[in-house]
């Protein structure tokens, strides 16, 4: 098909249990796949663990530091990965849990924005080179980029993630120029 470049996970319960990391089945270990055939991936690390924070969404500071350690090791352990992307869609309900999910907007930013700066620490410790990719938004709200702006996310990202479902084809180039005028994303890099 000419696919090049890929975007999926490999899911961290699957890879850690008991304190232990292992990469030994193919759900794990696709990525060793993608080198060989001139492939690359982008990695999504989004999902809670059922050892942190009871599986949700990690809120607490240990949870936080779990999640960014389990980023580093996938950068680690997958050269063909690119980037990580820090959570998917969380701006909607759908793909959070726990605390994240109750809060209210500002909330959700804050606590998003502590797994992007843990998880750019430990990535770019381990690969200084490797992109973090932040935002992680269904369609472009306007008022979540506002409020990861406030809590200072741009710092901690080198690419927003929009998935505009939402958005008209036509309207894409309209509501992109929208984001531009949001503090932190004027320039930032998009990956759609």
């Amino acid at each position: 098909l000419g696919v090049r470049d890929l975007r999926d996970a490999v899911y961290w319960d699957l890879v850690e249990a008991n304190g232990r990391r292992r990469f030994g089945t193919f759900q794990t270990r696709w990525p060793d796949l993608l080198a060989p055939r001139g492939m690359g991936t982008s990695l999504t690390v989004n999902n809670g663990h059922p050892d942190h924070d009871g599986g949700v969404t990690p809120h607490t500071p240990g949870a936080v530091a779990a999640f960014a350690g389990f980023a580093a090791a996938l950068a680690a352990q997958f050269p063909a990965a690119d980037a990580i992307e820090v959570g998917n869609e969380m701006n909607s309900a759908v793909f959070t849990s726990g605390p994240m999910r109750e809060a209210d907007l500002e909330g959700k930013a804050r606590y998003y924005t502590a797994l992007l700066r843990a998880t750019h620490g430990a990535v770019k410790a381990e690969r200084p080179g490797m992109r973090i990719l932040g935002g992680a938004a269904h369609s472009i709200p306007l008022a979540w980029f506002g409020v990861l702006s406030e809590a200072g996310a741009p710092a901690w990202m080198d690419a927003a993630v929009i998935h505009p479902y939402t958005t008209p084809a036509e309207q894409l180039r309209r509501q992109v120029a929208l984001l531009r005028g949001v503090p932190g994303f004027e320039a930032m890099p998009l990956e759609v």
